[in-house]
């Protein structure tokens, strides 16, 4: 067999296992979530220590119907971003706000996924 059936014939085995194996998720019918997070007024005492916490603040990411994918093989891999124009990572997922001197990180805490965005998260398939 010559080298170029060869690679045709690489190619195409290639093309139709990587084929197989985005088909192992698919997408279900709930909405993707969009959470705005509103932070309000915010006032900061002149004698906190660099690097303190000065606000904490949960919001509630409602998910209708639950998760918005179903796999159904091998382990699936999801990423968590954060969209928000014009926000730059500082160091250790610590996000520029309009305030000098001032940063914001994100954190998630739930029953199945516990992050501080941006991250990538791994679910096992069902």
């Amino acid at each position: 067999m010559s080298l170029r059936k060869l690679l045709t014939l690489f190619i195409v085995l290639m093309a139709l296992g990587t084929t197989s194996s985005w088909a192992s998720c698919t997408r279900l019918s709930s909405p993707t979530v969009m959470l705005d997070m509103v932070v309000g007024r915010v006032v900061v005492p002149p004698d906190l220590p660099v690097g303190s916490v000065i606000l904490t603040r949960d919001w509630t990411m409602s998910a209708p119907g639950g998760a918005s994918y179903r796999c159904t093989s091998g382990t699936n891999r999801f990423a968590a971003k954060i969209v928000s124009p014009g926000a730059t990572d500082l160091g250790n997922k610590i996000y520029s706000t309009n305030v000098p001197g001032i940063g914001m990180r994100f954190s998630r805490g739930g029953a199945t996924v516990n992050i501080v965005y941006p991250d990538v998260f791994f679910v096992p398939g069902i």
